[in-house]
Parts: C-alpha cells; sequence; structure tokens
C-alpha cells in the first residue's frame, strides 16, 4: 500500500485526491465530535461550509440539531458546539446532526471528488486501518488548523500508519508520511502532555476544553467506520474482531 498524507485542508487539490480513497482527521476536534454524535445514535451527519447554510436545514429537515463552532467556541444560536463531551444521547438519537466548523468541514467538503472519505480520530483508528487494509494507495488528509500544519492531526496520521503496519508489510511511506510514523512512535507515551503545549492545545485550554484533548485521545475507544459521500456522513458499526 502507498500512502501519502496533507498537511491542511487548503492544500488538498481536487486531481490528487480524485478517484482515491483517503481519510479524513481533525482530531481536535470535528472528526472525534462526529465520530461520537454517530456513537450516541444520530442517523446521520451533514457538513456545512457556513453558519448560514447549517441553519438553513432548519428548513428541510425534521429531527435536526444545528452545531458548530468558530474560533473553538459554539456559534449563538446554534444547537451545540463542537464539544465531543457535550453530546450525549437523549439530544441527537435518530436525528441528523448539521455540522459547521473551522477546519473540519471544509477538509470533508474539499475531498468530495474521492472514491471514498472515511472519518478518523484516535477514537476509532484500529477500526479504519482495518477498513483500508485493502487499498493499494491511501491519502490521509488533516484538516489543520486555520490553514496552518496542527500538531495532533500529524500524530493522529502516525498513529493509523502504525495501526496499517501492524496488519500489512508492504507499506510504501511518502516522506512525510515516514515523519508522521516517526513522529507519533516517538511521542506515543506522551500524547497528552505533547498535545497539551501544542498550539491548537493551548488554545483549547485557554478556552476550558482540556476535557475534549483528554476525550479525543482515547484510542479505539470507538469501533466505527464513518464515511462521507453526497454530502453526507453514516456509518456502520463492526466489532475490532471482525474484517471490514
Amino acid at each position: 500500500m502507498k500512502i501519502e498524507l496533507i498537511l491542511t485542508a487548503d492544500s488538498i487539490k481536487t486531481e490528487r485526491v480524485k478517484g482515491k480513497a483517503t481519510v479524513a482527521i481533525d482530531t481536535f476536534r470535528a472528526t472525534s465530535t462526529i465520530l461520537t454524535a454517530l456513537a450516541q445514535g444520530a442517523k446521520e451527519v451533514i457538513p456545512a461550509l457556513s453558519v448560514e447554510e447549517a441553519l438553513s436545514y432548519k428548513n428541510t429537515l425534521s429531527d435536526v440539531i444545528i452545531a458548530g463552532e468558530r474560533k473553538g467556541e459554539k456559534v449563538e444560536g446554534l444547537d451545540l458546539g463542537n464539544s465531543p463531551v457535550e453530546y450525549q444521547e437523549q439530544q441527537i438519537q435518530d436525528k441528523s446532526l448539521v455540522l459547521t466548523t473551522t477546519n473540519g468541514t471544509k477538509l470533508l467538503l474539499n475531498l468530495s471528488s474521492a472514491r471514498r472519505i472515511l472519518i478518523a480520530a484516535f477514537l476509532n483508528l484500529s477500526s479504519i486501518a482495518k477498513a483500508v487494509k485493502g487499498e493499494k494507495e491511501l491519502i490521509i488528509c488533516c484538516a489543520g488548523s486555520r490553514g496552518e500544519f496542527s500538531l495532533e492531526d500529524f500524530l493522529t496520521a502516525g498513529a493509523l500508519i502504525y495501526k496499517l503496519k501492524g496488519l500489512k508489510s508492504d507499506l510504501k511511506l511518502s516522506d512525510l508520511s515516514l515523519v508522521a510514523y516517526q513522529n507519533y512512535l516517538t511521542n506515543q507515551g506522551q500524547l497528552a502532555k505533547v498535545l497539551k503545549e501544542s498550539e491548537h492545545g493551548r488554545r483549547l485550554l485557554a478556552l476550558n476544553k482540556e476535557a475534549d484533548i483528554d476525550y479525543a485521545l482515547q484510542q479505539d475507544a470507538l469501533f466505527l467506520v464513518p464515511s462521507y459521500s453526497e454530502g453526507v456522513i453514516s456509518c456502520k458499526r463492526k466489532s475490532l474482531e471482525n474484517s471490514f
């Protein structure tokens, strides 16, 4: 399997991902939030690029929750923010969740030409690794933060490669993918410490969101393989003991 890595949503070029298998990562916090919402029973997640677009779904969908953030904080007038620890089953079960975030929704929309788009975070890495192990080529796509490199996404990508190495012996890593893998190996025993010192981690701590960081760093807490297709994220649930 050939593995490439893209560092930010803004770096995604349509022709580079067109027809390819991709994995989307926005660990702090969009993909962690999407996974949590689906685990808590949301029927689907619909990414929206703007707050106005998100709110428009109130007119077209029943049983809908509108959620999102700008600059890390909940947008006034929306039902929920982008903090995964806020998402509870009684709020969202069997409902459609429309989500608009600073980085994550842009990432997904920029990947729309890909053949396959899976949603990943530390929370479901083993499930994602099993789901993509049969691909000949994989592009791991990080959201980044405000158009810049983001360490937590980079280390999540490295962790996914680590999981894949446990399943396949013939990985062909791009230089960037190799560096992500090596950085994960170096830091795997101190992820919380390292990422709370990162730029995005410090920003979340300043917003009193340490619980979001601790939650998002739980590896394999969820056995989910969400995919994004035709504007909607849906999910299948499988046991880790089974092949996908």
